[in-house]
């Protein structure tokens, strides 16, 4: 016959192993979903960039006007490069902070 206490540790042993069992497999769909959310907000970030860098490119034969032209027309992109700036130091921020917590 098992010892009641044995028996008893045996049960808990197991009652630990489902619950980390469960909050492994919660916590790595959460992080799946995370590093997804992550990955499109870094693409749309870079393709806004590369956007905003074509509109930058000189084109054409004349390029000394062309140039001076197009100075003229960055003034208004600096915003919108900034703000794309903004947007990759957050998401540089949330990468920071998803690493730590895998690493914990």
């Amino acid at each position: 016959m098992v010892n009641p206490f044995t028996a008893l540790s045996l049960a808990g042993t197991v009652v630990q192993f489902v619950y980390l069992g469960n909050k492994l497999i919660k916590d790595g769909s959460e992080l799946s979903m995370l590093q997804a959310t992550l990955f499109q907000s870094c693409s749309e970030a870079a393709d806004e960039l590369l956007k905003v860098l074509e509109d930058l490119k000189v084109k054409g034969t004349d390029r000394q006007w062309q140039s001076f032209r197009q100075a003229l027309r960055t003034s208004p992109q600096k915003d919108e490069i900034r703000k794309i700036e903004k947007k990759v130091d957050k998401l540089q921020q949330m990468l920071n902070t998803h690493l730590i917590a895998i690493i914990r």
